[in-house]
C-alpha cells in the first residue's frame, strides 16, 4: 500500500498541459488489487451483501482500462467502503481527513488507498496527487458533493471533479448510491437495517472547450437521473455484484 498521498503545504502546481507533456498519460488494466486486498474486499461486500442486499446495477458502463473517474453522490461516511466493495477492481479514493473520527469506516477505507484531503481548504497536495495517480493509469472515486449529505437527495455539486476530468482528459462514470443513508445515518454508533444499491451511468467525456461548471451540471443530471427508482420490477431485481474475474480477464 502507498504511503498516503494529500495535504502539503507546497503552494505551486504545474499547469495541466505542462504536466501531460512531462508524464504523458499512461492506461493500464483495471487493477484487481493484492491477495490481502480481495481478501479484505470480499469479505466485506459479503457481509455488505448478507446483512444489507448490497447489489450494484450498471458495471457494463465501467470503460475496459483506466484512467477514469467514478463520482457518486455522498448520502453516508461508510459510502466509500460499500463502493470498495462492489467495484470489480481496485479503486483509488479522494476522502476527508474527518474520517478518523470514525475509527472502524476509517481503517476499512486505508484499505483501498485513500488520497486523503482537508475539507474546506486550498489542499494543493491532494489535487496534485489526484493528478498523478491519473496520469499513471488508476481509477479515482471523488464525490462531488465534497461531503456528506442527508438533509436533501443531492447536494450541491463542487467542480474539482470536473477540473480533473479536464485537464486530464478522462471520463467520469456517475454513480448514484441509495438506501445506504438509512442504514448509517450521521451520528450514529452501529448500522442500522435497510438495503444498499449502487447504480452506474455511462461515461461523461469531457468536451473540447467545456467549461468545469458545464460538465459539472451534466454530471449532476446524470446523478439524479440514476438516483430515480426503476421503473421496471426487473430493474429493481438489480444485478449480480461482478467478480474481478468477470471485468480483469484474471
Amino acid at each position: 500500500m502507498r504511503e498516503h498521498e494529500g495535504v502539503s503545504r507546497d503552494v505551486t502546481i504545474e499547469t495541466a498541459e505542462s504536466a501531460q507533456r512531462a508524464q504523458p498519460q499512461r492506461r493500464q488494466g483495471l487493477r484487481a488489487g493484492s491477495v490481502w486486498y480481495r481478501l479484505v474486499q470480499y469479505s466485506i461486500r459479503f457481509l455488505l451483501q448478507v446483512g444489507w442486499g448490497l447489489r450494484l446495477s450498471g458495471a457494463e458502463y465501467l470503460p475496459a482500462s483506466g484512467p477514469f473517474l467514478i463520482c457518486p453522490n455522498h448520502p453516508s461516511e461508510l459510502d466509500p467502503v460499500a463502493l470498495g466493495a462492489a467495484l470489480p477492481f481496485r479503486p483509488s479514493f479522494l476522502a476527508g481527513h474527518e474520517l478518523e473520527e470514525y475509527p472502524v469506516i476509517f481503517w476499512l477505507l486505508n484499505r483501498f488507498d485513500p488520497v486523503l484531503v482537508r475539507r474546506g481548504t486550498t489542499d494543493v497536495g491532494a489535487l496534485r496527487a489526484c493528478l498523478r495517480r491519473l496520469r499513471a493509469g488508476d481509477v479515482m472515486v471523488v464525490y462531488p458533493e465534497g461531503g456528506v449529505v442527508q438533509d436533501r437527495p443531492l447536494g450541491d455539486l463542487q467542480s474539482g471533479a470536473a477540473f480533473l476530468a479536464l485537464r486530464t482528459g478522462v471520463p467520469i462514470v456517475p454513480a448514484a448510491i441509495t438506501g445506504i443513508a438509512e442504514v448509517w445515518p450521521l451520528g450514529a454508533r452501529f448500522p442500522r437495517g435497510g438495503a444498499i444499491t449502487i447504480a452506474l451511468g455511462p461515461a461523461l467525456h469531457p468536451k473540447h472547450g467545456e467549461r468545469p461548471e458545464e460538465l459539472t451540471q451534466r454530471l449532476e443530471a446524470a446523478i439524479r437521473t440514476l438516483m430515480t427508482p426503476p421503473a421496471s420490477a426487473d430493474d429493481e431485481a438489480g444485478d449480480r455484484i461482478p467478480d474481478a474475474a468477470d471485468t480483469l480477464h484474471l
